[in-house]
């Protein structure tokens, strides 16, 4: 009787040791994917087995099966429309492929392991060539995975070695639609004809003096490439580990003004002509400034990356704000009255360009709002303080008037969003620039909706509370302060003037304002005088 089991143990011995050194999990295509988002994909699998391997298969019994399921590191990157492959002992035998079907979500790299969760024919697994999961955490990432682990994972225990294949990389990229296409068309019209409207507002003569004293522009100047680059570099180590991420809000600060600070100027009565004009001189000393912040501290931030500056993003920003502006200018000289009836809908209009690129904002980049972190709303949020600080701090410090501190402030808070997502795009692959404009979209999207309330409430406080009284010249949308330009302008002439000149100067002013009170009193005496003799049924 000893003998007999003597010689059954070792039968199965010698069966299971002569079934090879087990099977292996093929997958086509394997190594490196990159899919666009939104799409289906389809990843096949398959088993291969040898002839020992097929022929102890199919001895399995009916309803055994062997089932291999898909997990992928950062779970929200991909959805999985069918994530487990089950085999029965023919069609492990045989080969047979079977598809599992996925879609990429969120813009970003994963990898992707396939797992041994059911196991009944009993075959002997190869092991792969790495371990990127340990055979704890592999059973514990299932069971979040696949839910009821009792009745998917089976009779496994969480220290046997579930892994299959774990060398897939898949790359989500970011797809353009054509729906957005179509809205920068349209939008782009909108954009050009307020843009014309802005520059028949324009008054040349406070652009010549502005040019003249450049303090305005200086201001500017010194908070956008200078207090900007510094803080958003040092916010980006103190906020970030991902490089890409430092180096996306890093490229935010060192870019120029956008047209969106000359809406939002004429929106808050600011100086209208200070902020077209500093935006075209930021963007402009962006050619030479942007290099220069790239090069130095950049470098830091790229890892080797060749970082090319969008210079020809650049001109078209300059010729895209100049053109209409220059149209708008020689609008307001050949047919004045057009340029008046403009500057009674110009507001309006503004809000709604405004309130139109707001919505497709959110409609095309919906998903920042679900990759963004408690970093990137907090460095997002101190980059637009910082910007709308600054500006207004060093234009107060050179005592400058309260349309232009209003001017200053918000042509440093908005920045180019353009040019930062252009730089990035021609520096870094895809989907490597997507997720660096990560924080600069974040940023971005934390100005633009504050702003619309802030301007909302302001509004109905102004009109039912008589809050916040808004002067003539800025309902009119005439930015600069007439009375504020003519002293100035008194006080330059009287600079080259000698004592006794300026005796007879300021004399002469005094009559001239004298003659002008004079007219304006003649002729409300005279219509005092024509409303009572009609009273008095004389005339």
């Amino acid at each position: 009787m000893g003998k007999a089991v003597a010689w059954v143990v070792a039968a199965v011995v010698l069966c299971v040791a002569g079934r090879g050194a087990g099977f292996r999990l093929l997958v086509h295509p394997s190594g490196q994917w990159k899919v666009p988002e939104d799409t289906l994909h389809n990843l096949t699998v398959s088993l291969s087995l040898n002839a020992s391997e097929a022929e102890w298969a199919l001895q399995g019994e009916a309803g055994a099966v062997v089932e291999v399921v898909a997990l992928h590191r950062d779970s929200w990157r991909l959805d999985w429309q069918i994530r487990a492959a089950q085999f029965s002992p023919q069609e492990a035998a045989e080969g047979v492929n079977k598809t599992l079907t996925f879609s990429g979500y969120y813009w970003g790299r994963t990898h992707v392991g396939l797992f041994l969760t059911r196991n009944d024919l009993h075959l002997t697994p190869e092991a792969p060539p790495q371990q990127d999961w340990s055979p704890h955490d592999a059973w514990g990432d299932l069971h979040v995975a696949l839910g009821d682990a009792n009745t998917t994972v089976g009779d496994l225990q969480p220290n046997v070695n579930l892994t299959l294949l774990n060398e897939i990389e898949i790359t989500v990229d970011r797809s353009v639609h054509v729906f957005e296409t179509v809205f920068i068309a349209l939008g782009s019209c909108f954009l050009l004809i307020n843009n014309i409207n802005m520059g028949a507002q324009l008054d040349l003569r406070v652009i010549r003096d502005v040019l003249r004293r450049p303090l305005g522009p200086i201001c500017g100047f010194i908070s956008q490439f200078a207090f900007m680059p510094l803080s958003t570099f040092a916010m980006g180590y103190f906020f970030f580990t991902d490089p890409l991420y430092r180096l996306g809000i890093f490229t935010l600060g060192c870019s120029p003004g956008g047209m969106m600070s000359n809406f939002w100027t004429l929106m808050f009565g600011g100086d209208i002509n200070l902020s077209i004009t500093m935006t075209a001189v930021s963007t402009v000393a962006a050619m030479g400034m942007m290099p220069f912040w790239m090069f130095t501290l950049g470098q830091k931030l790229t890892q080797g990356a060749s970082m090319q500056v969008p210079y020809g993003n650049l001109v078209i920003s300059l010729i895209s704000l100049t053109v209409p502006i220059g149209m708008g200018v020689g609008l307001r000289a050949w047919r004045p009255k057009w340029a008046d009836k403009g500057a009674k809908i110009i507001k309006p209009f503004t809000l709604v360009v405004i309130l139109l690129f707001m919505s497709f904002w959110f409609y095309s980049s919906y998903k920042v709002f679900a990759m963004m972190n408690w970093q990137m709303a907090v460095a997002g949020f101190l980059v637009a303080g910082l910007g709308f600080g600054l500006g207004a701090t060093l234009a107060m410090a050179f005592c400058l008037p309260r349309t232009q501190v209003i001017a200053i402030s918000i042509e440093t808070a908005f920045q180019n969003g353009g040019v930062v997502f252009i730089l990035l795009k021609l520096s870094l692959p895809s989907p490597d620039s997507d997720l660096a404009a990560l924080p600069a979209m974040a940023t971005m999207l934390q100005i633009g909706p504050p702003m619309i309330l802030f301007y909302a409430v302001l509004t109905l406080l102004r009109r039912y509370c008589g809050c916040c009284p808004v002067k003539e010249d800025q309902e009119k949308a005439v930015p600069a302060d007439e009375k504020h330009m003519e002293a100035a302008r008194a006080r330059e002439i009287q600079a080259f003037l000698s004592k006794s000149d300026k005796n007879i100067f300021t004399d002469s002013v005094i009559k001239e304002n004298e003659k002008q009170y004079g007219l304006v009193l003649q002729g409300m005496t005279k219509l005092k005088l024509a409303s009572d003799m009609k009273e008095t049924n004389i005339i």
